[in-house]
């Protein structure tokens, strides 16, 4: 009984714990975009409001998880890994002093429907050993039902003449998701099936090392080619007629090269968008990550999924999470 109040008051205190939080609505900003300049600096100026507001600890060394919602009511869509750019660096100096403390970071999209209100960005930012607390918990206890995902998407390819092939690649992408209740999740934190698969798999791809300093051209060269041998293998998946999602997992060795995981991400996206999908298709949002151990060598690995795994992924965390509370409250009763 003594060692489940000890369990409770963790978890109540893990439910308070500080984290910035910050909704910005308006037209969604890249960097490029002709008003990046003047938008970055408003938010910057509400992103230091919002500091005072939370009393949000700078945190000039520690690691952080860092989460992006992008809602959309244009009817074409901006790559998530551009906005990503964006307001990360838009962060920086004020609610972090490196992009390089990020150690978790998940970017996803949403379309918001007719009538449903403006474009707006949403971002939660945690201290890595909380957010890592917080996903072994909620691993504890499974969900009672699976998660669905309402996300909602530019359906370019209804109407396509590729629409049966369309659907069939639909269908495939739906076997890979992220799992999040393994013992690899209790273990890491950040499970995916690339915890659980060594050899070939349909959905995941490795890409090597990361390389270091400004000379990438070797490992773009690199990626082109593992994605040239991956549509051999997996041809169905050759010329991508829905949007994507990517989870990314990056070993320690390979970040300690000098690259952050956003900036990692810009490199890989692009050409996976180039090699993989089709022109109406996009890359909907990712999630990367660093593998918390030591001796990993360098490597890069990337797994497919479909379009809201990010989402339910995080849904069922949710669920899970406070089950593992409803648990601890009824066995205290």
């Amino acid at each position: 009984m003594y060692a489940h109040r000890i369990k409770l008051v963790e978890y109540r205190r893990l439910s308070l714990r500080p984290r910035f939080l910050f909704l910005t609505p308006g037209p969604l900003v890249t960097k490029k975009s002709a008003r990046a300049k003047d938008t970055k600096r408003s938010l910057r100026q509400k992103l230091r409001k919002q500091v005072k507001r939370l009393r949000w600890n700078f945190a000039p060394r520690a690691k952080l998880a860092v989460s992006f919602r992008f809602y959309d009511r244009a009817t074409s869509h901006l790559d998530v890994y551009n906005l990503v750019k964006f307001y990360l660096d838009t962060l920086q100096g004020i609610v972090f002093e490196d992009d390089r403390q990020v150690h978790y970071l998940e970017a996803a999209a949403s379309r918001v429907p007719a009538g449903g209100g403006e474009s707006s960005a949403f971002i939660q930012v945690h201290r890595l050993r909380d957010y890592e607390r917080y996903v072994e918990l909620a691993s504890e206890v499974e969900p009672s039902e699976d998660e669905e995902s309402d996300i909602s998407f530019h359906p370019n390819y209804l109407d396509d003449p590729y629409a049966a092939v369309a659907d069939r690649q639909r269908k495939a992408l739906s076997r890979t998701q992220v799992l999040s209740h393994s013992s690899s999740a209790r273990r890491l934190g950040f499970a995916s099936m690339m915890d659980l698969f060594t050899g070939t798999h349909p959905f995941i791809f490795h890409l090597g090392g990361i390389p270091k300093g400004k000379d990438e051209s070797a490992f773009k060269s690199r990626i082109r080619q593992t994605l040239s041998d991956y549509m051999i293998r997996v041809p169905l998946l050759r010329n991508v007629h829905v949007p994507i999602e990517l989870n990314a997992q990056i070993t320690r060795q390979g970040l300690k090269q000098g690259k952050d995981l956003d900036n990692v991400l810009r490199l890989v996206c692009p050409i996976i968008k180039e090699k993989l999908l089709d022109h109406k298709a996009y890359i909907n949002g990712y999630r990367a990550y660093v593998l918390g151990d030591e001796v990993s060598p360098p490597r890069l690995s990337i797994q497919l999924l479909p379009i809201g795994a990010i989402a339910t992924y995080n849904k069922s965390l949710e669920a899970g999470f406070k089950a593992y509370g409803a648990d601890l409250g009824e066995l205290l009763r």
